[in-house]
């Protein structure tokens, strides 16, 4: 009988649209983690709140993530073979990049005495490995790479989607009872449940026990909906309505960050007023052509390394800035346009010369040779 797997797992083409969204979460994060450059400006208070607020980034991530995970394997039998596939096409696309930026990161903030002392080389392997180097620290686990909290949850999503694959027909049964449990059982059960990613029960030192319960994983499942109501519901017919669809709940999230009502990540902060902005451009984008600038295309491409390299860019320039002209400089608006650019020029760079051949490289070593030789996959959206 011929072999139809790799016929099944050719990935989709990326719907535009997608991309793009991508490439804002990813500028978005950029501009919160450079807006430290506005300290001591006469601006700095107003327009530091609001570049905070880019932070919903993260949130967006997770929800493309959701939506993607639904979107390319809806149309898998289940099964070993798909599961396997599955997760070893997310551990290519996503660990070469992941595992350079974060060795360098390390390297830079530890130094290579921090290899030597037991507890930097065990953040080190465990960030390596996705796993939450701090249980006790909400959400962001001490990873040795600063952003990687967001791969661990990332991962996690990962093995529970592979694991549903195995049960076939009965994957999204076996999701919501999975679900069911760790985001409303254990937390009910220990007495403390909590909408807040910051503020929910832990379980010891059980990290990924912790990971599992912490509300944020709601931001994935937000996305598993969306794709749902995406196969099974009609799009707006009319322009009109396509637009109301998206931009009422977008001046609602506006309208929310503005109050402060929203201003952190999770369910109840910026990830469901996100949700309802996520449902209303994919259903529009089913009958209506949505705008897609090339600029933000571009950005969606490179947007894994954008993310992961940022830091790192915005570090070294800062060190440099201040040794030629005083720690002054790297503060203003000026300085702030330069981190950004930074970024961005830094970002395509391990785009083209560490992502891409890394993740071909490990494609060709762990997939089948004609799975290997396939399109990539949709890219990591908490990249």
């Amino acid at each position: 009988m011929q072999d139809t797997l790799s016929s099944r797992l050719v990935d989709r083409p990326a719907l535009e649209w997608l991309q793009a969204l991508r490439g804002l979460a990813a500028f978005l994060v950029v501009l919160v983690h450079a807006r430290g450059a506005l300290t001591g400006s006469p601006l700095a208070e107003a327009v530091q709140e609001v570049l905070y607020h880019g932070a919903m980034g993260v949130d967006l991530f997770f929800i493309l993530s959701g939506f993607l995970m639904v979107y390319t394997t809806r149309t898998l039998p289940g099964g070993v073979a798909d599961a396997r596939v599955f997760l070893l096409k997310r551990i290519v696309r996503i660990w070469p990049a992941y595992a350079v930026l974060t060795v360098l990161t390390f390297l830079t903030l530890q130094g290579v005495h921090g290899l030597v002392e037991p507890a930097g080389r065990e953040a080190l392997l465990k960030t390596l490995l996705f796993v939450p180097v701090d249980p006790y620290n909400p959400l962001y686990f001490s990873m040795a790479l600063p952003v990687g909290w967001t791969l661990t949850f990332e991962m996690y999503f990962y093995v529970v989607f592979a694991a549903a694959l195995l049960l076939g027909r009965w994957r999204w049964l076996g999701m919501a009872a999975w679900f069911g449990l760790t985001l409303l059982a254990v937390p009910r059960a220990l007495g403390h449940f909590d909408w807040g990613v910051f503020d929910q029960a832990v379980i010891g030192q059980w990290a990924y026990a912790n990971l599992a319960i912490n509300p944020m994983v709601w931001d994935f499942l937000f996305g598993m909906v969306a794709a749902w109501l995406y196969f099974h519901l009609p799009g707006p017919p009319t322009p009109r309505g396509a637009a109301l669809l998206v931009l009422l709940p977008l001046a609602a999230l506006v309208a929310l960050a503005v109050a402060d009502v929203c201003s952190t990540h999770g369910p109840t902060q910026w990830g469901g007023p996100l949700a309802l902005v996520f449902i209303g451009l994919a259903q529009s984008s089913k009958t209506q052509r949505l705008p897609t600038p090339r600029a933000l295309l571009w950005l969606g491409e490179i947007s894994y390394a954008l993310y992961l390299a940022h830091p790192l860019a915005q570090h070294f320039l800062g060190l440099a800035v201040g040794r030629l002209a005083g720690t002054q400089a790297t503060h203003g608006p000026v300085y702030l346009l330069l981190a950004t650019g930074m970024s961005l020029v830094v970002g395509a760079w391990v785009w083209r010369h560490v992502e891409v051949p890394g993740s071909r490289l490990a494609r060709r070593w762990l997939l089948p040779q004609r799975l290997a030789e396939a399109p990539p996959a949709i890219g990591p959206v908490s990249s």
